[in-house]
C-alpha cells in the first residue's frame, strides 16, 4: 500500500464534484494505492509521460504517478478537457520529481 497525496487544485476539483462522482474517483484511487496496477480500474499509463497514468471514470479523467511509495494525485479533469489537464499535470509531476 502506497501513501495518497493531492496537489491542492485536484482535490478542489475532485471536491467540487456530485458526491456520486466524488466517491467513484476516491474509489478509484484507494484501490490503485492498495493494489497497485492490478487493480480493477480504467487506468493506463501515458504514452510519453512516464511515469504519469490516468484512471477514466465516467466523463472525468483523474492523471497521478508513484514515487517513492506516494501516489501523487496531480490533476483531475472532465474528459473534455484532457489535453489541457494531461498538459498541467505533466509540469507538476516534473516540479515534484525534481525536488
Amino acid at each position: 500500500m502506497v501513501e495518497v497525496r493531492y496537489l491542492v487544485a485536484a482535490d478542489k476539483f475532485i471536491m467540487s464534484l456530485e458526491s456520486r462522482y466524488q466517491s467513484a474517483i476516491t474509489a478509484d484511487r484507494d484501490q490503485i494505492a492498495e493494489m497497485g496496477f492490478k487493480a480493477p480500474v480504467s487506468a493506463k499509463s501515458i504514452t510519453g509521460k512516464s511515469p504519469m497514468w490516468e484512471v477514466k471514470n465516467g466523463g472525468y479523467r483523474t492523471f497521478f504517478f508513484i514515487d517513492n511509495r506516494v501516489l501523487w494525485v496531480l490533476h483531475s479533469c472532465k474528459k473534455q478537457d484532457q489535453k489541457h489537464g494531461m498538459r498541467l499535470a505533466t509540469e507538476r509531476m516534473k516540479t515534484l520529481r525534481g525536488r
